[in-house]
C-alpha cells in the first residue's frame, strides 16, 4: 500500500526549529526566494542525523550563492544553521548581500497550449493573475478542443487573448503562439502548472544576459498523493537541481566531439521555458513532428539542442519555479513513459538529420540497447521483475520512435516569420548612433590598429564594441587599456557567431563589423550614413577597400570595384564584388530576420548579403572606405576550404531562384567561381 509524501516548503530560519517529522515527507528549503534542495524524507532519523540530511541537500546550493557574496570559504554555514538565531546569525547576514539580476524592461507574452482542459486551464490562469508582476500579455492557444468549453473559460476572463488551432499537435499549438505572441519575449508554461507568484519577474530577470535565448526554471511537484506520482518524480521529474546553469555552444561540443549526443534534455521542462522571440528568426520553430500529437516528446529539447549547436546560450534558473501536476494512476504514468521514448529517440533522429552529428545515431544504436540490457539483467539477478513491465514500455517507445521518423522523416515546417521587404526609411542617417563591432580572436597584435581606426572617424556619434573571440595573446590586456570600448568575452564561438554575439549589445540603428586585422578610413562612418540618407530605401551600404600587406603597404592586386544599385542581387550571384566585411554597414533593424549563419566555417558574409540583398536593395559604392589586411593566417587563405564555403553559400540560393535572369547569374557565378579558384590554386602551384 502506498503512503503519499506530505509536501511541505521550508525557510532557513526555519532550520534550526525542524525536528525529524512523521511520515514520509518531500522538504523543499528557500532562502526567501532562492529554492536551495529538497529531501525526500521516508524514514525516522533521529535529530543528528536529520540535520545532517539537511546539510548534504542545501551544501551545492548555499557553496555558490555564498561564494556571489564572497564568503564560501569564510564561513562555517553549518553550524550557523543550526545554532544561531537565523535572523541575526552570521549565514543570514552574508546571504542578505544576495542581489537579484536586474529585470528586463521588454515585456513578456505567456503562451498557455490547451486541449480539452479547461478546468486545469482556469486554475491555470487564475494563478498567473496572482503574480506581483502583472505587465504581460497572456494568450491562450486551444489547440483543436472537441466543445466550446475552453473558449468560454478563456472568455470570462476578459483579458486574455485566445487563438484556436485546428491542427492538432503541441509543437504546432507552440508555434501557433510564436506568431500571435505580441512581445520580445515568449513564455510557455502547461495548463497543469500552477506559477510561483514570481514567476514573471524571474522570467524578466533571467534574461538580464544578452547572450541568453532560452531560459527554463526550477518545476517542482505540486503533490505526490500516488504511487505513479512518486515514480515519475523519483526517475522522471523535470527537476533541473538548484544552481544557475548556463548551456552554451561549449557545453556541447565536448559531448559532439567526444562522439555523443549533448543531453539537451538537461537543460529544464517545456512546463517553465522562456525564449527570445528572435531566436525562433534564427533557428527556426518547433518542429512539428515531435510532441503531443505527434511523436509524443522532446520537442522541447530538440529546440534547446538547436539553440546550443547554433552558437547561442540556454540558461537554467532555479529561483523561476513553478508546481507541476504529475500524472496520478500508473495507466496513465505507463502511457506518458512509452511516449517519452517515442519522441526522445525521433528528436535523436530529427537531430542527426539538420546536424549530421554521429553522437545522436550512437545513443539510438549503442548506448540506449546498453543501458537497457544493463537494467534487464539488474533486475532479473535481484528479482525485481515487476520492473520490467515499465521498462518493456520504454523500448517499445523506443522502437515506435524509430517507425515514426521512418515515416515522417521529410521536415515540412516552413518559417514562422516571413522576411521584411521594406526598411523604416529614415532622413536621419547623418545624425544617428553607429555600432561598430570588432571580432577578435588571436589578433591582439592588430587590435589598437582597428580600434584607433574607429576613433579617428570624422563622424563621432558611434560605440565600439570589441568581441574577444576565446583569443589565447594579448587582446584581453589590449581591451583593458580602452576603458570607453565595450569589450564581450566569448569562448570561442566562430566569427558568426561572435558578430551576431556583438549585435546582441548593440545599441546603434546601424551597424559596420570590422575584423580586428583590418582598419577604417577616417570618413568611413560619414560616408557610409552620407549613402544612407541618400538611399533611404536600402538595407546595406558596401563601400570600396584597398588590399594591403602584413605591414599596411598597398599590394599590386587591387579589386576591381563595382558601384551596384539596380541587380545588386544578381550582381552578387555573379561573384562577391563587396569583396569583404569591414567596408558594409547595416541597418540595426534587418537582425535578427538577417544574421550570420554559425554552420558556415567561411564566406558568412557573402551569404548574408546575399539573403539580403535577394529581399531588400542594397547599395555598393567604389569610395574606399576600409583597408583589407591579407596575411597569412587569414581563414580566406584556406583556398580549398573556401572553395566549399562559396559552394554552400551559393546552394543555399538555388531554391530562391525565381527568374530566368536570376538562374543566369547564378550559372555565371559558378563558373566565375570555378575560374577563380582554378586562378588561385595555380598562383600557388607557381
Amino acid at each position: 500500500m502506498f503512503t503519499p509524501y506530505t509536501i511541505r516548503h521550508v525557510q532557513l530560519s526555519e532550520v534550526r526549529t525542524l525536528t525529524p517529522p512523521v511520515g514520509k515527507h518531500y522538504l523543499v528549503f528557500w532562502y526567501n526566494q532562492y529554492p536551495l534542495g529538497h529531501i525526500w524524507y521516508e524514514a525516522d532519523l533521529n535529530q543528528l542525523d536529520f540535520a545532517k540530511a539537511i546539510v548534504t541537500a542545501l551544501s551545492p546550493a548555499l557553496t555558490h550563492y555564498l561564494g556571489m557574496v564572497g564568503a564560501a570559504d569564510d564561513c562555517n554555514w553549518e553550524e550557523s544553521l543550526f545554532e544561531d538565531d537565523f535572523s541575526s546569525g552570521t549565514l543570514s547576514y552574508l546571504l542578505a548581500n544576495l542581489t537579484l539580476p536586474r529585470a528586463i524592461t521588454q515585456t513578456i507574452t505567456v503562451v498557455i497550449c490547451t486541449r480539452n482542459r479547461p478546468n486545469e486551464l482556469k486554475k491555470c490562469i487564475k494563478q498567473l493573475k496572482l503574480c506581483n508582476d502583472q505587465n504581460f500579455e497572456l494568450l491562450v492557444v486551444d489547440n483543436a478542443s472537441d466543445t466550446d468549453e475552453t473558449q468560454q473559460v478563456v472568455t470570462a476572463f476578459g483579458d486574455v487573448a485566445y487563438v484556436r488551432e485546428d491542427r492538432k499537435g503541441l509543437d504546432i499549438a507552440r508555434n501557433t503562439g510564436i506568431k500571435y505572441a505580441s512581445n520580445a519575449i515568449v513564455a510557455f508554461t502547461d495548463d497543469d502548472v500552477v506559477v510561483d507568484v514570481n514567476w514573471i519577474t524571474r522570467i524578466k530577470e533571467g534574461f538580464e544576459n544578452p547572450l541568453t535565448m532560452a531560459l527554463t526554471g526550477l518545476t517542482i511537484p505540486l503533490e505526490i498523493s500516488t504511487k505513479a506520482q512518486y515514480l515519475f518524480e523519483r526517475d522522471w521529474g523535470f527537476n533541473k537541481g538548484y544552481l544557475p546553469r548556463t548551456f552554451d555552444k561549449a557545453y556541447v561540443d565536448k559531448y559532439i566531439a567526444a562522439g555523443d549526443s549533448p543531453p539537451a534534455w538537461d537543460v529544464g521542462a517545456g512546463a517553465n521555458m522562456a525564449f527570445r522571440k528572435d531566436v525562433f528568426k534564427v533557428v527556426g520553430g518547433f518542429d512539428e513532428r515531435l510532441d503531443v500529437g505527434a511523436s509524443g516528446c522532446s520537442g522541447d529539447s530538440e529546440m534547446w539542442y538547436r539553440i546550443m549547436v547554433e552558437g547561442w546560450n540556454c540558461f537554467y534558473a532555479p529561483e523561476m519555479v513553478v508546481y507541476h501536476q504529475h500524472r496520478k494512476s500508473m495507466a496513465e504514468l505507463k502511457r506518458q513513459l512509452f511516449f517519452y521514448m517515442k519522441g526522445h529517440v525521433s528528436a535523436l533522429l530529427v537531430q542527426y538529420e539538420k546536424y549530421a552529428h554521429i553522437g545522436d545515431i550512437r545513443r539510438i544504436k549503442k548506448h540506449l540497447p546498453e543501458w537497457y540490457l544493463r537494467r534487464i539483467i539488474s533486475f532479473v539477478k535481484t528479482g525485481k521483475f515487476h520492473h520490467l513491465r515499465f521498462l518493456i514500455t520504454e523500448i517499445k517507445g523506443c522502437i515506435a520512435g524509430w517507425k515514426f521518423y521512418q515515416r515522417n522523416s521529410v521536415n515540412r515546417d516552413a518559417p514562422l516569420f516571413a522576411l521584411p521587404n521594406e526598411v523604416t526609411a529614415s532622413n536621419q542617417a547623418d545624425s544617428a548612433l553607429v555600432t561598430v563591432v570588432i571580432t577578435c580572436y588571436n589578433y591582439g597584435h592588430y587590435l589598437a590598429d582597428a580600434i584607433a581606426s574607429v576613433k579617428k572617424q570624422t563622424y563621432q556619434n558611434h560605440e565600439i564594441i570589441v568581441v574577444n573571440d576565446g583569443s589565447e595573446d594579448n587582446t584581453v590586456a589590449v581591451c583593458a587599456s580602452y576603458p570607453d570600448v565595450q569589450c564581450i568575452h566569448t569562448k570561442r564561438v566562430g566569427v558568426s557567431m561572435a558578430r551576431n554575439t556583438g549585435l546582441l549589445y548593440s545599441k546603434g540603428a546601424y551597424v559596420l563589423f570590422l575584423d580586428a586585422d583590418d582598419w577604417l578610413y577616417a570618413n568611413a562612418l560619414e560616408l557610409q550614413l552620407h549613402y544612407f540618407n541618400e538611399f533611404p530605401e536600402v538595407a546595406l551600404v558596401a563601400g570600396g577597400f584597398d588590399r594591403v600587406g602584413n605591414e599596411g603597404e598597398l599590394l599590386a592586386d587591387q579589386p576591381d570595384l563595382k558601384q551596384h544599385r539596380e541587380g545588386f542581387y544578381r550582381g552578387l550571384l555573379m561573384g562577391n564584388f563587396i569583396g569583404m566585411q569591414s567596408n558594409t554597414m547595416y541597418r540595426r533593424e534587418l537582425f535578427f530576420d538577417f544574421y550570420f549563419d554559425s554552420r558556415l566555417i567561411g564566406c558568412e558574409d557573402y551569404d548574408l548579403n546575399l539573403r539580403i540583398s535577394r529581399n531588400l536593395p542594397a547599395f555598393s559604392h567604389k569610395q574606399k572606405i576600409a583597408a583589407y589586411r591579407v596575411h597569412g593566417n587569414s581563414i580566406s587563405s584556406d583556398i580549398a576550404m573556401m572553395r566549399k564555403q562559396v559552394q554552400k553559400v551559393l546552394a543555399k540560393q538555388q531554391p530562391f531562384l525565381y527568374t530566368p535572369e536570376e538562374r543566369n547569374a547564378f550559372d555565371e557565378g559558378v563558373k566565375n567561381w570555378d575560374a577563380y579558384f582554378m586562378n588561385a590554386n595555380q598562383l600557388l602551384e607557381d
